[in-house]
């Protein structure tokens, strides 16, 4: 009898758990999660671009007038700033349920160091809804943070 209590038990449980992975809106969270990792991928290689724009901008700002020292200072602190909005971004990201052991397929050049942390937000005890609601808001954040970069890196460009 105790057996068969303890494997309907364990039945009950594995069901359970196998349950709040099929949860569509936590499917649903897990893509948009997989998506803006994709996004960050993406960030990741442009501030290495970002850098070596930086480093130009540097090196032309020593012979600018003081107009375009003022206009390169300005560009740098932007870039600066998306660094760091990418910094946040990352400290903040939060796994979906299910998905937190998945490796964030991040893909380093040979010698290249992984030079960013991954100290990822704690998961909060939230709904599918509220998860997706804020799986979609990473999304945006780092599609915001990939534009800026955009917009900056063609603004140094200009400069150069």
């Amino acid at each position: 009898m105790k057996i068969r209590i303890l494997f309907a038990g364990l039945t009950l449980a594995l069901l359970s758990a196998c349950g709040a992975k099929q949860d569509p809106l936590l499917q649903e969270a897990a893509q948009v999660h997989n998506q803006a990792i994709a996004v960050h991928d993406e960030v990741m290689k442009q501030l290495e671009d970002t850098r070596q724009l930086t480093q130009k901008l540097k090196a032309k700002r020593a012979s600018a007038d003081s107009t375009g020292r003022a206009a390169i200072d300005g560009l740098i602190a932007e870039m600066d700033s998306s660094q760091k909005a990418m910094d946040t971004w990352m400290n903040e990201v939060v796994e979906v349920p299910g998905e937190e052991g998945h490796d964030h397929g991040h893909v380093h050049k040979e010698g290249e160091s992984h030079d960013h942390a991954h100290d990822h937000a704690a998961q909060p005890e939230v709904t599918p809804q509220q998860m997706l609601d804020i799986q979609k808001e990473m999304k945006k954040n780092i599609e915001k943070i990939q534009a800026d970069l955009n917009r900056q890196m063609e603004a140094a460009k200009k400069m150069l």
